[in-house]
């Protein structure tokens, strides 16, 4: 028996062959915003970009005359981002629509005093999503990893300052703010 027909040596080439074909694959069908950086290789070698690792920081400076200030930092990854980007803006009427009771629901959640969990964090990001900036920022590519600085009016859904930066300039000002 050869030593290239071992079981060992089988079940190590297989392995090799999933890797490699999950190193290639475009891991979404569902965002052609994904596919935007999909397949293009590092330096390195021939691995494609996972969704799930490039990097996606949200900060709310939120504010509210009965609730006061407070700053509340989020972060995911880029695979669930474009999911609910896309959700939201399936249609420019859904969108603006989103736009509308994400807002309001946010300032619910943020007046009662819920705590800071997956539901606000949901609902912040459905609220972000539906700013076009949002869009503009993801198609172009220019950031291997995104952060997103979103400040909204409490008495207007229309009316958000929206920065957007690179993962580590937003985690630079989390943790600064965080320190003081």
């Amino acid at each position: 028996m050869s030593v290239k027909n071992t079981a060992a040596a089988k079940a190590a080439r297989r392995e090799a062959k999933v890797e490699r074909k999950s190193a290639n694959a475009l891991v979404s069908n569902y965002s052609p915003i994904k596919k935007l950086n999909m397949g293009k290789t590092n330096i390195s070698g021939s691995a494609t970009k996972n969704p799930k690792d490039i990097r996606v920081g949200i900060s709310f400076f939120m504010s509210h005359p009965t609730a006061g200030h407070q700053v509340i930092d989020f972060a995911t990854d880029l695979e669930r981002f474009t999911m609910i980007y896309n959700h939201v803006n399936q249609s420019p009427e859904y969108s603006y629509s989103s736009l509308y009771h994400s807002h309001m629901k946010l300032m619910e959640l943020y007046v009662s005093d819920a705590p800071i969990g997956e539901d606000l964090f949901t609902i912040a990001m459905h609220y972000l999503v539906a700013f076009g900036s949002v869009g503009v920022a993801l198609k172009s590519g220019k950031f291997k990893d995104y952060g997103f600085v979103i400040a909204p009016t409490h008495d207007d859904f229309n009316d958000a300052m929206v920065g957007t930066l690179d993962y580590d300039s937003w985690n630079f000002g989390r943790e600064t703010r965080n320190a003081a």
